[in-house]
């Protein structure tokens, strides 16, 4: 998170930046049922509590990050393996035959 120097409010803006990453309030908002995690790395969610977001946080930490100049490319991707993903998101295939499906996909 930045703060604009320009602001008219830069020390409030600071004091939000620290409210909305502190553990406490990142993990409120973890379990809060809204899909989202929390920045802060310090902070640890039982996947039996919120199995989504323990999900996403694993997908976090095994990702690839794609270079802002293969936008495109990524998006192609998206595209092609957006089904393929949702039917692995549902369980119907494993992640090895997901992978394979977009293999095959990709070929065509």
């Amino acid at each position: 998170m930045a703060v604009n120097r320009y602001s008219a409010a830069v020390d409030l803006s600071i004091n939000l930046i620290h409210f909305l990453t502190n553990a406490p309030i990142q993990r409120r908002i973890s379990h809060s049922g809204l899909g989202r995690i929390p920045v802060n790395t310090d902070v640890v969610i039982d996947g039996r509590v919120s199995p989504m977001e323990a999900t996403l946080i694993g997908q976090e930490k095994r990702a690839i990050v794609i270079p802002f100049a293969l936008a495109d490319v990524q998006n192609h991707l998206f595209h092609l393996g957006g089904d393929i993903y949702e039917s692995l998101l549902h369980g119907v295939v494993t992640p090895h035959e997901a992978a394979a499906k977009l293999q095959i996909t990709l070929e065509h």
